[in-house]
């Protein structure tokens, strides 16, 4: 059996901004790692190849909003995305999709009202006063092809998304109609770092899904050790994997610290 993970890095430095997780190659890796791990629980055998998706840095010519001037502009270079193309990630053999990044309008800096409002309403907006917005382009695009290819020409017998983006829906809709009436059909789960995060419409079209909320803690409190030099709470253990509803793979978990060790508790 073969299973591709698919990773929207775009998605996955989201994820990191809102748990405060750096977003480096370390930690980066460390997550996919674990996300690894809880396909292998329950498909022990499996082979997975890891795609990763993303874009390089914008770099480019810009015109300023109010002088009007052209001049020459860059974004911090992407390290994730150079140590990944680079094969810097011990252990992981992932291949790259690359999009882009491109200007998309200019948009007031955050702290406008906090600073510069006053300023501006005595001598006129200046070009300080704004920041470009970049957006990424193309990278939902090539999932989708990946989608489509992988499945459709039977390359693999599962496809894990690491994403929550509901464009996809429709993508997988279509995937599932056209191999209802063949045989074998490649399965769709998603990964979780919150299952309650994970969109209803997703919910419709998946047939399973891994959840990696406990890694993600457990992530966070060994950055948090390392800055402190200090050794992390391990988490919960997890002891079996059963299968419930729609395939949600439902994780029993022991808590080493409890009076009776032989009491668990379950987790959706």
């Amino acid at each position: 059996m073969t299973t591709a993970l698919l990773i929207d890095a775009g998605f996955l430095r989201k994820k990191f901004e809102e748990k405060g997780i750096p977003y480096e190659t370390s930690y980066v890796e460390q997550v996919i790692k674990e996300i690894i791990k809880e396909i292998q629980k329950k498909e022990p055998n499996d082979t997975i190849s890891v795609f990763f998706f993303d874009a390089p840095a914008f770099r480019g010519s810009l015109t300023k909003p109010i002088s009007r001037q052209k001049f020459l502009w860059s974004e911090p270079e992407n390290q994730v995305l150079l140590d990944m193309e680079q094969g810097k990630c011990a252990y992981l053999n992932v291949s790259v999709r690359k999009g882009n990044r491109s200007f998309s309008k200019w948009e007031l800096k955050p702290n406008f009202v906090k600073d510069y409002l006053k300023q501006a309403a005595e001598t006129g907006m200046r070009d300080n006063y704004y920041c470009p917005k970049i957006s990424q382009k193309e990278v939902d695009g090539l999932i989708h092809g990946e989608i489509f290819k992988l499945s459709l020409r039977k390359n693999v017998d599962r496809i894990v998304l690491v994403t929550n983006d509901t464009d996809f829906v429709s993508t997988l809709s279509i995937v599932k109609k056209e191999q209802h009436s063949k045989s074998p059909l490649t399965k769709f789960a998603v990964v979780a770092f919150n299952y309650q995060d994970i969109s209803p419409r997703l919910y419709g079209v998946i047939d399973g899904m891994y959840d990696v909320t406990i890694s993600l803690k457990f992530l966070q409190e060994s950055m948090k050790a390392d800055e402190q030099n200090q050794i992390p709470t391990v988490p919960q253990i997890p002891t079996q994997v059963v299968t419930q509803g729609r395939g949600i793979y439902r994780t029993q978990y022991y808590y080493p610290s409890s009076k009776n060790n032989n009491q668990g508790r379950q987790r959706d």
